[in-house]
């Protein structure tokens, strides 16, 4: 079975979500879209939309810019 993928983009906004005290289905709740959706995102199989990203940015109080260079970082 192979390991958990990790992308900048899933550590980054895992990191912020429990500082705040939130599940990824919270946060996936927050900003409008589906859990297995979100996971997608967070394994870097699928790249959020720019209105994603501005929410997701939004949400966990970051630039917009910041979240979508994180999304296009090779995940470990």
């Amino acid at each position: 079975m192979p390991g958990k993928r990790v992308t900048p983009l899933s550590e980054e906004i895992d990191r912020r979500i429990y500082i705040i005290g939130m599940t990824r289905a919270e946060f996936a709740q927050r900003i409008g879209i589906t859990y297995s959706y979100l996971g997608l995102i967070l394994q870097g199989r699928s790249t959020p939309t720019i209105d994603i990203s501005n929410r997701i940015a939004k949400a966990l109080k970051m630039k917009p810019s910041e979240v979508r260079e994180l999304a296009l970082k090779k995940a470990i």
